[in-house]
């Protein structure tokens, strides 16, 4: 309580000193000015309504009161321009605060819980296996030259809504699985809903990449390019797409 307390005062001193356009030495120099000025204007008041002798016989009473216009002077001077900038300061904190607070309660509704995400994580791979092992099963069994089939599957990317840009909805990770190894990759990915790719292709886990984008035709299509490595049925290829539609159907097929 006292660290934010005294934080913010400190704030306020800095934001009062800018909007004076000086520095904590300049603003106690001006205060020693504005002293020796009202000290000097009280006397001389004084030797004019008074004359010499009667500025002098009360010089200690003449010093207080030139004390205390002083303060008074300071005080109605800087006390509105100190307050002002305080409040303003204290907004600005709060602003921050509230923020913060939303970027938080953002974060913490995109959140996985470990075990969930593992047990998908888990359920996944041993869809990707059955797809994988299908595919070659048709490979082995085909005729003369093998047709390119790709299977693709739809994996939401944690749970409820997400801020993209200035619209709100839901991440899903396309991953697809081929029959035939390809290179370099060059297909169209059109869906039956607007969506549009928040990354550029990946095959299976990291790996490097001579080209990698992911490039929107329109609003229901994009083509995506791999120059290097190659798409086998070992590599499963995905891309996370960002999508206000509940739900949505994808083709992808060479360009």
């Amino acid at each position: 309580m006292w660290h934010r307390f005294l934080n913010i005062l400190i704030q306020s001193r800095d934001s009062f000193l800018v909007a004076l356009g000086t520095t904590g030495l300049g603003w106690w120099v001006q205060g020693i000015i504005w002293f020796v000025v009202t000290e000097s204007a009280t006397y001389l008041v004084i030797w004019a309504l008074r004359g010499k002798e009667s500025m002098k016989s009360r010089a200690r009473e003449n010093f207080k009161v030139g004390l205390i216009v002083w303060v008074v002077v300071m005080a109605c001077v800087y006390t509105p321009i100190f307050a002002w900038n305080s409040i303003k300061v204290i907004y600005t904190d709060h602003t921050g605060l509230v923020n913060r607070i939303k970027e938080l309660k953002d974060k913490n509704s995109r959140l996985v819980d470990p075990k969930s995400r593992d047990e998908e994580i888990r359920k996944l791979q041993a869809e990707v296996n059955n797809l994988t092992r299908e595919l070659g099963k048709s490979k082995k069994s085909g005729m003369g030259e093998q047709q390119l089939h790709i299977v693709l599957m739809y994996y939401p990317v944690g749970k409820g809504t997400v801020a993209f840009g200035d619209k709100t909805g839901r991440i899903i990770m396309l991953i697809a699985i081929t029959n035939k190894t390809i290179s370099p990759v060059d297909m169209i990915l059109t869906c039956t809903e607007d969506f549009t790719p928040t990354d550029g292709p990946r095959l299976g886990i990291g790996g490097v990449y001579l080209t990698r984008f992911a490039k929107a035709l329109n609003s229901r299509s994009a083509e995506l390019t791999i120059g290097f490595p190659a798409w086998t049925p070992e590599t499963p290829l995905g891309l996370p797409v960002f999508t206000e539609a509940k739900d949505m159907s994808c083709e992808l097929k060479p360009k």
